[in-house]
């Protein structure tokens, strides 16, 4: 008896979604979908919408119309918070960081780890395993940074700066050692990748 093999369904896809901005239509009748494992790259002109969808899906932008289904299921994204829940965050190529704030506390903004004082009730943030963890994330890179410390060395910045580019790729699969959610979305000037972690890793 022949094997059927059971039909890959998107974990992420978004169906007629359209944007406007006043006069400017950012987004018309938008399809975009992404499986498991999957890398996708999205190019196009300036002001072609690229950043726009981006949004849409990280949560900063409500469509207008369209349809955001997650898993199978339809799910209404009013804000990043809610994006995050469902394991979605953009990490952006720039400089939008905190420069008041050290390596360690950038990388993890957002996402402390927790030490637990009084179990499910107090809880404090767990400075050295964030920092043992980001020291890790570093070396693993290849990259010198005077202190993980310093206010001046912000980590996305100076790693994009600096890394070799053989080690672009390790640098978003690092992503991984960090208690970041399953899905990230990474944007750069003129592409994005989104890629899901596989399950039981």
């Amino acid at each position: 008896m022949a094997r059927i093999k059971e039909e890959k369904k998107p974990i992420l896809q978004l169906q007629g979604i359209s944007k406007r901005f006043g006069a400017v239509q950012a987004l018309w009748n938008v399809d975009f979908e992404v499986f498991a494992d999957e890398v996708i790259g999205l190019v196009g002109d300036n002001g072609a919408g690229k950043s726009t969808l981006v949004k849409v899906i990280s949560g900063t932008y409500r469509p207008d119309s369209g349809q955001y289904i997650f898993e199978g299921r339809a799910v209404t994204v009013n804000n990043p918070g809610e994006a995050t829940n469902l394991g979605i965050q953009t990490v952006y190529q720039d400089l939008a960081l905190c420069e008041n704030l050290d390596v360690v506390a950038n990388l993890y903004l957002g996402r402390e780890r927790l030490r637990r004082v009084v179990p499910g009730v107090l809880g404090v943030i767990d400075e050295v395993a964030m920092e043992r963890k980001s020291t890790e994330f570093v070396k693993e890179l290849h990259v010198t940074i005077p202190s993980l410390r310093s206010l001046r060395a912000t980590p996305l910045s100076v790693l994009t700066a600096t890394a070799p580019d053989k080690t672009a790729p390790r640098l978003w699969q690092l992503c991984y050692m960090l208690p970041l959610p399953s899905i990230h979305l990474r944007r750069s000037a003129r592409s994005c990748a989104v890629w899901k972690r596989s399950e039981g890793r």
